[in-house]
């Protein structure tokens, strides 16, 4: 045997008590009120399952979530801003320095307002840039100079680390140093230059102390030294006559004869294995 569905609104039938007794239960009819089969079916649409002479009643469990796509997990702005920064160099990669927040949101699958979240104006967004391209430049050269070789060996190494960076990424070197002709109102101005000649301040400082050297020469040192290599790395990348090993040959040989004139030329590594990479 099966359950069999009996529908209260379409019964034909004028003595169907179990509906009846229903909609009086509901509060639908009053106890002392009958109903004709017309009044049933307007006014009310139920149903019962007869096993035999039980009846049971039906609920309907409807789910409480509203309309829409489920809300995902909170989303992580440091990850979000590495996602940006990521689809920003792929967009310089193809169009050079015209860098858009709207490319930029096509190519990272974002709204721009998304981009605007994390990144108030381009300057910001350059910025963070070379902030973390100079912090990767400055974790390798510190593992360059934490080894145990002769001072010139090492600068040559530098100078092919830095060259390296603009030969890869010759459109995005070219957007960081632009800011190095004109300050940015922001402040942001010459964001990889900057950073890097920090960097190379504390390692002439220690250069210079350890060779006895006037120490008020360390900053001009250290700015003249990393300009000379990132404008002749970049010069060399857009005009290749050479390749880049006679590149950082011929640098090397402009720049060693400064150092070798305070004492450099018997000067060995390790130097400044523990030079901060901030």
């Amino acid at each position: 045997m099966r359950y069999r569905a009996v529908d209260c609104a379409e019964s034909r039938r004028t003595d169907d008590s179990r509906c009846r007794d229903r909609q009086v239960r509901a509060g639908r009819l009053p106890r002392s009120t009958s109903a004709t089969t017309g009044d049933v079916a307007r006014k009310v649409h139920l149903a019962h399952y007869v096993w035999e002479d039980a009846v049971t009643r039906v609920r309907t469990t409807v789910s409480g979530r509203g309309r829409g796509r489920p809300p995902g997990p909170p989303v992580d702005p440091a990850v979000r801003r590495e996602e940006i920064l990521d689809a920003a160099e792929r967009v310089i990669a193809r169009t050079g320095a015209e860098l858009s927040f709207a490319d930029i949101a096509t190519e990272a699958g974002f709204a721009r307002t998304a981009i605007y979240a994390a990144f108030a104006d381009r300057p910001t967004l350059v910025h963070e840039l070379a902030e973390r391209h100079t912090q990767r430049i400055i974790l390798q050269a510190n593992e360059i100079l934490a080894q145990p070789r002769p001072v010139k060996e090492l600068l040559a190494e530098l100078i092919d680390l830095i060259s390296g960076f603009v030969e890869d990424n010759s459109r995005l070197h070219f957007l960081l140093m632009q800011a190095f002709y004109v300050d940015e109102p922001s402040g942001h101005g010459r964001p990889l230059f900057t950073r890097t000649a920090d960097w190379a301040t504390l390692v002439f400082e220690a250069l210079f102390d350890r060779l006895g050297a006037d120490p008020a020469l360390v900053r001009s040192w250290a700015s003249a030294t990393v300009g000379a290599i990132l404008l002749a790395a970049e010069d060399w990348s857009a005009n290749s006559t050479t390749d880049r090993a006679r590149l950082v040959d011929n640098l090397t040989a402009f720049l060693w004869p400064a150092l070798s004139a305070i004492g450099a030329d018997d000067l060995t590594g390790p130097l400044l294995p523990g030079l901060p990479d901030k």
